[in-house]
């Protein structure tokens, strides 16, 4: 399977992102991991990115519950911009409230909703289910 560009972890938990990080580089489906601990470092790290040309991640795992700017306040920031690429957003988060999983599907951004931990197992089910099935232009 060829390697996607680069995956985009937003979350404010150091632990998780350590972890995911490690997951992540494991499955080997991935050529770069960046980290953003707030929406708000997300949507500079996509400023950044569109300015520079340098391209947006291809992948952003997002969680529900950080300061600054939450999953959903980047959803709303996010929205702003005006790319039409194939980017996939996953809610990957702790919170299996119904309020947020409702608010979840409802937003034509998001693309799935998962429960951490992170895993490969998970991860190669995103990839292909998302990004080959979905999206095969981009591989």
């Amino acid at each position: 399977m060829k390697k996607i560009g680069c995956v985009l972890l937003v979350d404010d938990d150091v632990t998780t992102n350590f972890y995911n990080e490690y997951e992540i580089q494991k499955s080997a489906l991935f050529d770069a991991i960046e980290v953003a601990h707030n929406g708000k470092e997300a949507i500079d790290y996509i400023k950044e990115a569109i300015e520079t040309g340098v391209g947006i991640p291809d992948v952003i795992l997002l969680d529900v519950n950080m300061p600054v700017m939450n999953g959903f306040e980047f959803l709303e920031s996010y929205s702003q911009f005006d790319l039409k690429n194939n980017l996939v957003i996953v809610m990957l988060t702790t919170s299996m409230h119904n309020d947020d999983i409702e608010t979840a599907g409802l937003s034509s951004l998001i693309d799935a909703y998962m429960e951490k931990p992170l895993n490969i197992e998970k991860l190669v089910k995103l990839v292909t289910e998302k990004l080959i099935h979905e999206n095969t232009d981009k591989l």
